[in-house]
Parts: structure tokens; C-alpha cells; sequence
């Protein structure tokens, strides 16, 4: 596994299979999904987004509609999205939120510098019946305030919209630009993690991404009441509803192919 990778990067990440594109997303809490907003910039787009995964069987495929009337947070000028998908989801497919360098109460994170080594994890190809997640090492070309530039050290290394970019095992930024054609892996540009952070928190969004909001708050007389997400505009029947659909025999072939051809590859 490339340096700086968590220990099981494949449990992070998911495809993300929207209306416009296909594209990767990381799981920020147990029912939050984080992506580029290339991937999911409207909210008929989070209703007509599913997220897959390969099942904690190995031989089958879990997938299942996000619920943008649960929680929904996006941001146009810093470049991302923050969904709310099934528990069930999560728990089928054996999915861990990813950790951040600070933890998740708005804190500063460690801050990434130039010439740093990172590492990236990428879905590759149609989707999570036939494709695999690799792990590449990746140099940090310049820091601007809210993202990252870097191009590749492995020759394997891949990037989609919405890849995590880890550093000690910790997510740093997620990939919101690829590299434009003919440029070979040079300029490839992501999200740093302190620019989401610090716009959930001046937003006063934090506790929504991380799907930690209490139960119950108390108001200025001091009587309880219960507490309704902003974002939460219905409620939602059939929230860990998904959908497990065996991989077939061409699948597994193509699938154990791929393990036996890098070690990379998981």
C-alpha cells in the first residue's frame, strides 16, 4: 500500500452514480456522504444519486438512493457537497467514516505543505461490480488557501472527482479538478479539508456533516425542545432500504484478476 494511506482505504470510499457523471465520494460520518459538487450540485441531482459499494460478502453489489431531505450542505466557491445516505448502507457494505487530522469539532487540522508526499484512493472503472480501488502516491506542487496541486510519483496513481487524499492516514482534501487532457498527471487540484471544515463552521453546519447534532437542545427560558435539522424538510420512509445484487460470474473473474495484477489494488 502507498505510504500514507489508511490501513483500509477501500472502506472509505464509494461510487458515487449521479445523473451527470459518475464520480467517487468518502464517508464523512456513518450517514454522510462527502463529494465534489461536480458530482452532485442540485437537489434533484442528490435525489437521482445513488452510492455503491462492493458488500461485506465480497460478492455482491449494495447500493442505495441518497436522502438530500435529510441533510443536504454544498457550497458553490469552495467546491463540495454533503449528503445524507442510509445507515443500512453503510452497515451492508462495512463502510468507517474517514478521520481527520484534528478530529471533527472545528479545530485547525495539521496543515499539508508544499513538496509533501499524499496519497490518493480512487474507484476505478464502471462501478463496484466490476471495478477496483487503487492507491497512489502523489506530490503537493503548491498550497493556496483552499486547495491543493499535485501530480503523481506512481506510474499507477489514478484520480476521479470526488478521490480522498490522504496523509498519515488521515483525510487532507478530496480531488475536485482533474487534469486536463494531454497534461498527463500534472495539475491535478483538490479540496483541502480546513477550507470545508472552516466553511461548516462560520455556516454553523458542522454538527450536520458529521451527523452529530444532540437530540435535544434547550432554548433561552431553558425548556427542552427537540431538535430538527435546517436541512431536514420531510420525513423519509424506508431510510435503510437498499439494493444487493450478486456479482456475476464475469465479475468475480475480472475482479480476482485485478487482485492478483498489483498489490495496489484492493
Amino acid at each position: 500500500m502507498a505510504s500514507h494511506a489508511p490501513i483500509h482505504p477501500d472502506r472509505h470510499l464509494v461510487w458515487v452514480r449521479g445523473p451527470h457523471m459518475c464520480a467517487n465520494g468518502v464517508l464523512l460520518a456513518e450517514g454522510r456522504l462527502l463529494t465534489s459538487r461536480q458530482a452532485l450540485f442540485t437537489y434533484p441531482d442528490a435525489e437521482n444519486t445513488y452510492p455503491e459499494a462492493v458488500g461485506t460478502d465480497g460478492s455482491s453489489v449494495v447500493s442505495a438512493a441518497c436522502l438530500p431531505s435529510q441533510c443536504l450542505l454544498m457550497n458553490q466557491t469552495v467546491e463540495f457537497s454533503i449528503v445524507s445516505i442510509p445507515s443500512g448502507f453503510c452497515k451492508s457494505a462495512g463502510l468507517q467514516p474517514v478521520q481527520l487530522a484534528h478530529g471533527e469539532s472545528g479545530g485547525p487540522l495539521q496543515p499539508v505543505c508544499k513538496d509533501d508526499e499524499v496519497a490518493i484512493v480512487t474507484n476505478t472503472g464502471a462501478g463496484a461490480a466490476s471495478g477496483c480501488t487503487v492507491v497512489g502516491r502523489l506530490v503537493v506542487d503548491n498550497v493556496t488557501e483552499t486547495e491543493l496541486c499535485l501530480h503523481a510519483l506512481d506510474a499507477w496513481a489514478q484520480a476521479q472527482v470526488g478521490s480522498p487524499v490522504f496523509r498519515h492516514g488521515k483525510i487532507v482534501a478530496i480531488v475536485v479538478a482533474l487534469p486536463l487532457a494531454g497534461s498527463g498527471k500534472e495539475g491535478l487540484r483538490a479540496l483541502r479539508m480546513e477550507a470545508i471544515v472552516d466553511r461548516l463552521s462560520k455556516r454553523l453546519q458542522l454538527e450536520d456533516a458529521f451527523d452529530s447534532a444532540p437530540e435535544v437542545r434547550y432554548n433561552s427560558d431553558g425548556q427542552p425542545s427537540v431538535r430538527v435539522p435546517a436541512s431536514a424538510s420531510a420525513t423519509v420512509a424506508g431510510t435503510d432500504i437498499c439494493i444487493v445484487t450478486p456479482l456475476g460470474t464475469l465479475d468475480q473473474v475480472r475482479k480476482a484478476l485485478l487482485l492478483r495484477s498489483s498489490l495496489f489494488v484492493f
